[in-house]
């Protein structure tokens, strides 16, 4: 019994002593143990920026992105993208829709419309679109900009969004860079014909 029993024993010895022969590059499995803690590395390290170069050519499914420098794609097909950034993104094209109900009210009450109480980053607009309830009715004035509301010092003009037949649509801009911390408003030459129901202004830009 004692024979049989150290053999036993020893047929691991025998058998570990071959494996290690026959895979001499192998290493041990380490045991993590809170007496021995170990060192693992990053499961998704992959999305790092040192090893985003993984990630050229063909990519399908779900995954996760994170980068610090510049990614670029060529033709991509996108189900869902989800961008969050904590600043404003170059190129990316703005759209801001003012709705004005009764403007003869409105303008006899102020000739000064706000868009943009402060501009939070230097900005381009690249186009004005107007239209009123009728073709009947048209509305004159300038988009512009000042350093603030109170005073509006150093107003500039932006562009003119004079209406002709009711319509007006520009993409000629004749200043359409504005710096940041700019107040932008519109501002009426006259006061809109009473029986003008609405006039809604629509203004597109993008950060530089």
């Amino acid at each position: 019994m004692k024979k049989i029993t150290f053999l036993l024993l020893l047929i691991p010895f025998i058998i570990g002593a071959d494996y290690a022969k026959r895979y001499p590059n192998d290493t041990a499995m380490q045991v993590y143990t809170p007496a021995n803690p170990q060192t693992e590395s990053d499961p998704l390290s992959w999305s790092k920026a040192s090893d985003q170069t993984l990630l050229t050519g063909d990519k399908s499914g779900s995954f996760d992105l994170t980068t610090s420098g510049t990614l670029g794609a060529g033709a991509t097909t996108v189900t869902t993208l989800a961008v969050n950034s904590d600043t404003n993104i170059s190129g990316n094209r703005h759209h801001k829709v003012i709705s004005i109900v009764n403007p003869n009210a409105v303008v006899t009450a102020s000739t000064i419309i706000p868009v943009f109480a402060e501009t939070d980053a230097a900005l381009t607009i690249t186009k004005i679109r107007v239209t009123t309830s009728s073709a009947s009715y048209e509305v004159a004035g300038d988009l512009k900009y000042a350093d603030a509301r109170k005073g509006l010092a150093n107003a500039v003009v932006i562009n003119v969004f004079d209406t002709t037949s009711g319509d007006l649509t520009d993409t000629s801009i004749t200043s359409g860079a504005v710096a940041s911390g700019k107040f932008v408003y519109l501002s009426f030459d006259s006061v809109p014909n009473a029986l003008m129901t609405d006039v809604i202004i629509e203004i597109w830009w993008d950060y530089d």
